[in-house]
């Protein structure tokens, strides 16, 4: 396949006020146009593999059958070196299975988009009676067919496939014959919301005029906390025209710039012809679409790389193809038509021009800042001039009033009961609790205890029984309860092997994965006493067939530090598994630098096994800040404690993928190491649902020589299934005790002293 280079022309001009888009083709390479001789093609839509290829998705069917689309159509796949071709055929990705599917007979109109490390293939799907109504230069549609019409997805590691699909339409007709979508439902358009959410938008068909027709044919909403749904409609059309019963077609939308942003196959009737072009929409919220200020792109016309010019027929089915954000290519559907009226269809890959326009000198009082701030604080980013601190507001938090941001939460504690921790001598201490489970009709936590003769004596002070640190001379042990609040201790479940073995001098921070019906502990070896070089600790594992075990140990180093030089060279600390996107996703602490203070970031490893191997992110670390970990799935992505430690302390962050955090919120009073209850932990699920409660600890409750750590319950409200409003208020009151414990130091205390004496000098 030949290498083509094209020249791209995308100006973004930097204006803070700047909110529309102005959309120009550029020209376009006469090899930028995938024909076949057997089939005809229709729309296109891109996706960039990890392959380095660019796979091409688009419709299909036999010429000699005519314009068969509705009974004959399949999703077929091409591949190219370049966005604008050329592209070769590889294979068919959603072929005909049945007229007892759904979508057994027909595949259509496919949309492709990955979102963290799977792809999405949307598409209208059909059965029926299976006839082909037409010939070529005589089209005549199948309304059994056209009316048979839903939307699907199809779900794959790899642009490759295999494609899974599903026996049930991903968004249906309603029931309610007043819908507007209660006759059909078809082209999906969906793009990702900036709260990590989905929105599509879609070609509905209800009854309200006469069949087989019905209509009128409009464009509805439905958004979702997963690509594969459920969708929830919203009734109110969009892409409307009074008095029009078919005004718009083949929407693709995208976010950009604060904004949701379409292009559109508008359609207006000039008497009796109906005259096509393509138009582009915008919207803050994507609910409400408007035409945008640069509204008109291109009334079928493109220009060829030598400079001719030529009008299609039809240049719809509009797919945008983005990097990094910004849109490159749009690929259409075109054809012309032969003396005896034969459609001859192809896919074009047209080069885009992309401005960011500032605002007019002129704009309307009611968007610049003279007209004032609105009152009631906006749900959605407002199309007007905004400092820094309110962009930040609407575009870096899902939502810009803590209550009805789902990652933002106020934390409460609870005393645990049933555990002694020996009158609080020091000599028992228990922290580092693991997520908790439930099984076997109750819940389950592991974690580190220390039973000694002495509270801990330092590095300098330590023997075989005198322990160095807390977690110094520890076993793993577990409890279980009944209501989260009771605990009763069931003993040691992981115990120090025999010296040499890894964890001889102490075992400790352990977390639980369940994976493939049995129960795997990770936790922090030590084969030496903290604190005298550091805490070399390297991740180990046991397993067992039973929460209650007995627990096999592995003996083997599951994560080892880091070479020489990288910043896990010398720890590998609170190891936490999740399953995600079918592997174990192991997060990690580690501690490095040290010049003046130790830097404290996270990390993490991934495996098909449990006991490895485990290769490290080539990014790590994924967490710029924390202490010990504690992460959940949350959506389609990964949700992440971050305490203590770090420029971003105090945050609850989110990954769509597992690896790229962002803050989404700022909290206080953040459980230390905290051990959540998951429900769906280890569901490998493509829609967490978030946490409420878990358990926690709290270090030196008492004095240094007694120092000793006790668990305790943490309660929030990080879930998308519960409502708190206690949980989602801002304003923690402490009594000034707790500021006066905040103390300052014997140093500080002479440094202001010398600063009074020098201001006081004559």
């Amino acid at each position: 396949m030949l290498r083509s280079s094209i020249l791209l022309v995308v100006s973004l001009v930097s204006v803070a006020s700047a909110q529309d888009l102005k959309i120009e083709f550029a020209k376009v390479l006469r090899q930028s146009t995938f024909k076949s001789e057997s089939h005809s093609i229709w729309g296109g839509s891109l996706v960039k593999g990890d392959d380095g290829w660019y796979h091409l998705f688009y419709s299909r069917w036999p010429k000699h059958l005519g314009w068969a689309w509705v009974t004959d159509s399949e999703v077929a796949h091409a591949v190219s070196d370049s966005p604008f071709g050329p592209f070769q055929f590889k294979d068919v990705a959603l072929p005909r299975r049945g007229r007892e599917f759904w979508d057994g007979w027909c595949t259509h109109n496919p949309t492709v988009h990955r979102f963290g490390d799977k792809y999405y293939l949307y598409y209208m799907g059909n059965t029926g009676d299976g006839m082909v109504t037409g010939t070529p230069g005589k089209e005549k549609l199948n309304w059994n067919h056209r009316n048979n019409q839903r939307i699907g997805v199809a779900v794959a590691d790899s642009p490759n496939g295999p494609w899974v699909r599903s026996d049930k339409p991903l968004l249906d007709v309603s029931r309610d014959e007043a819908a507007i979508d209660s006759l059909m439902t078809s082209n999906p358009s969906v793009c990702q919301r900036p709260d990590g959410g989905f929105l599509m938008v879609y070609k509905a068909v209800g009854k309200e005029y006469p069949m087989p027709n019905g209509g009128p044919v409009v464009h509805g909403v439905a958004t979702s906390d997963h690509p594969t749904g459920p969708f929830k409609k919203h009734d109110r059309p969009i892409f409307t025209f009074q008095g029009e019963r078919f005004p718009a077609e083949d929407p693709y939308i995208w976010h950009q710039n604060g904004k949701y942003r379409a292009i559109v196959k508008r359609i207006k009737h000039e008497g009796k012809q109906r005259v096509f072009s393509l138009v582009h929409y915008d919207s803050v919220d994507g609910f409400d679409w408007k035409p945008a200020k640069h509204h008109e792109i291109s009334e079928r016309i493109v220009q060829w790389e030598d400079g001719t010019v030529e009008q299609f027929e039809h240049l719809e089915r509009p797919q945008v193809y983005l990097e990094n954000g910004v849109p490159i290519a749009l690929l259409c559907a075109a054809d012309t038509r032969d003396a005896n009226r034969v459609r001859h269809s192809f896919n074009i890959q047209i080069p885009l021009r992309v401005s960011l326009m500032p605002a007019a000198a002129d704009e309307p009082a009611a968007n610049d800042a003279a007209a004032g701030f609105p009152y009631v604080l906006p749900k959605q980013k407002p199309d007007r001039p905004l400092s820094e601190a309110m962009r930040r507001n609407y575009d870096a938090y899902p939502a810009p009033r803590p209550e009805d941001n789902e990652l933002y939460t106020r934390f409460k504690y609870t005393p645990l009961k049933g555990l002694d921790d020996h009158g609080g001598d020091g000599t028992v201490s228990r922290r580092d609790p693991s997520k908790v489970i439930f099984e076997n009709g109750k819940y389950y936590v592991w974690y580190t205890k220390r039973n000694t003769p002495t509270p801990p004596q330092g590095p300098d002070g330590f023997t075989d029984t005198i322990p160095s640190s807390d977690w110094d001379l520890a076993d793993i042990w577990y409890a279980t309860s009944e209501d989260g609040f009771s605990w009763d201790e069931q003993g040691v479940a992981v115990a120090r092997p025999e010296k040499p073995l890894l964890g001889w001098r102490s075992v400790s921070t352990p977390d639980i994965l369940v994976w493939k019906g049995k129960y795997y502990l990770y936790y922090q070896g030590f084969s030496e006493a903290s604190g005298t070089r550091g805490d070399d600790c390297p991740v180990a594992v046991s397993y067992a067939d039973s929460p209650d075990g007995p627990w096999t140990a592995h003996h083997q180093v599951v994560l080892p530090n880091g070479a020489a030089g990288q910043w896990d060279q010398y720890s590998v600390h609170d190891p936490y598994p999740l399953v995600y996107r079918g592997k174990i996703y192991l997060y990690y602490k580690s501690d490095f630098d040290g010049d003046p203070n130790l830097v404290r970031m996270q990390g993490l490893a991934i495996a098909d096994d449990p006991l490895g191997p485990f290769k490290k992110h080539p990014l790590n670390p994924v967490i710029n800040s924390g202490h010990e970990t504690t992460l959940f799935p949350f959506r389609n992505g990964i949700a992440a404690f971050v305490i203590r430690d770090g420029l971003e302390h105090s945050t609850i962050q989110y990954a769509p993928d597992g690896v790229h955090f962002k803050i989404a919120s700022i909290v206080s009073l953040m459980p230390n190491a905290g051990g959540p209850f998951i429900p769906d932990a280890f569901t490998d699920t493509q829609n967490g649902r978030g946490i409420t409660w878990g358990l926690s600890h709290f270090t030196n409750v008492s004095t240094w020589d007694k120092n000793h750590a006790i668990l305790a319950r943490f309660d929030c409200d990080l879930s998308l299934d519960v409502n708190d409003p206690e949980m989602k208020r801002t304003g923690d009151y402490h009594k000034p005790d707790v500021f006066f414990e905040q103390r300052l130091s014997s140093k500080q205390k002479a440094r202001i002293e010398d600063e009074n004496k020098t201001l006081m000098k004559p």
